[in-house]
């Protein structure tokens, strides 16, 4: 009953992925492996290719480089995508997408249950269980990493993957915010476990995307869960709190000086009232002064380490 649609970088799936799903899995299922060993697709060109494939009513997205640790997580999966009003089921995200650039797996009040594993790095594997001590099945988010996501295969016909989105980055961002503007719920399971043995490729061109998809949703930002909407003064501090973060990240990722000072001059006036003259001029100082202490600050600690 659950069409698995994956974008593969081999030509196969491996044998281990496929015994896997088969053994933990616990439902009827097909797999649907879209051939992207030479890069003629993007992820959503991928993804909508899999989607007319598809032959049953439920449908799962996930990368490649999983294991599940759930027995029976299919029989999880289309319990939770039959509640009313749900739209896309992941295993971590955030409650609110704020007006500055945020990524999927980071912000506030973030629900997440999965295990973060490393095969190039001498790292143990993590657990990452957010809010800590939670105890329901679901969460509800708005935004929530690509790893994993599941819906209804009828939700299709009223959100799709943006074919306009090139590459392998924010889709995951951007078919959320459809499905919470067409006023959906979306969840972090926790009652489905899977091992996620990527980092994922956190450069300066995912940031670049980032901010083209926020631009995008820019008129309709910022966009919380139903239970924080009337949160003014929370999530504006949010946003000031993103703000900060985000200039240190550019910066890190290879901005240079003057694209972070446009940048932080266009997100400083979205969140807050319009300035006069003279305090554009502070604005410029002070973002000036913030931009070279931590560019320099930067330099300093990459020449240490």
């Amino acid at each position: 009953m659950i069409s698995i649609i994956i974008c593969s970088t081999t030509k196969t799936l491996s044998e281990k992925l496929t015994e896997n799903i088969d053994s933990t899995i616990g439902v009827p299922y097909e797999l649907i492996c879209i051939d992207n060993s030479e890069g003629k697709y993007s992820i959503c060109q991928a993804y909508n290719k899999g989607i007319e494939l598809a032959r049953h009513p439920y449908l799962l997205f996930v990368h490649q480089d999983v294991v599940f640790q759930t027995t029976d997580w299919g029989k999880h999966l289309i319990t939770h995508l039959q509640r009313k009003n749900c739209g896309i089921i992941g295993v971590v995200g955030t409650q609110i997408a704020p007006r500055i650039p945020q990524e999927a797996w980071k912000g506030y009040n973030k629900g997440a249950h999965f295990i973060q594993g490393y095969i190039a790095q001498k790292r143990k594997a993590k657990l990452h269980y957010l809010p800590e001590n939670y105890n329901e099945e679901l969460y509800p988010v708005v935004c929530m990493d690509g790893m994993f996501l599941a819906m209804r295969k009828e939700l299709t016909e009223k959100i799709h993957f943006d074919e306009n989105i090139p590459g392998f980055h924010t889709y995951d961002i951007d078919i959320c915010l459809q499905a919470t503007q067409a006023g959906y719920t979306n969840y972090v399971a926790y009652d489905i476990l899977l091992i996620h043995y990527s980092s994922g490729k956190i450069d300066k061109n995912y940031y670049q995307q980032l901010i083209k998809i926020y631009r995008k949703w820019q008129d309709c930002l910022p966009i919380t869960v139903p239970a924080l909407r009337e949160e003014k003064v929370l999530i504006q501090e949010v946003e000031k709190r993103q703000l900060r973060i985000l200039q240190k990240e550019l910066l890190h990722k290879g901005f240079s000086i003057r694209e972070v000072m446009q940048l932080m001059n266009e997100y400083t006036l979205l969140i807050h009232s319009p300035l006069s003259f003279w305090g554009k001029i502070r604005l410029q100082i002070r973002l000036h002064y913030q931009v070279v202490y931590a560019y320099m600050r930067h330099t300093y600690y990459s020449i240490v380490s």
